[in-house]
């Protein structure tokens, strides 16, 4: 899982999302909570920043992607919160990339139309 970082002709370069480069723009599923989950570069992840902090953050609570900045389309999901406390929330990806062989590239627009 990952976003495209560089285009060239027939070349793309796309950044992990564990990579610590990485920072996306996320919701918890079913809630109106935002944060942006954040590459460790250790193949961790975190989810930081939220937009409610008394938010309670539960284990096993699914993240989508939010469309907030523009980067990555609205609700494809992106991984569960593996464990929480007051200052850290790791997350697990949906894949693991080390046991992938093909991957999927979805093109969008700003008015979010898949191509």
């Amino acid at each position: 899982m990952g976003v495209l970082s560089e285009k060239i002709a027939s070349f793309a370069r796309i950044q992990s999302l564990r990579d610590s480069k990485s920072n996306i723009p996320v919701r918890i599923a079913g809630t109106d909570v935002f944060g942006f989950l954040q590459g460790l570069g250790n193949n961790e992840t975190e989810l930081r920043f939220l937009s409610n902090s008394d938010f309670e953050i539960e284990s096993g609570m699914f993240l989508i992607t939010s469309a907030v900045n523009g980067n990555v389309p609205n609700d494809i999901p992106v991984g569960r919160i593996k464990m929480s406390d007051k200052h850290k929330v790791k997350v697990v990806l949906g894949a693991e990339m080390d046991k992938q062989e093909s991957v999927i590239i979805l093109l969008f627009d700003k008015n979010e139309k898949y191509n």
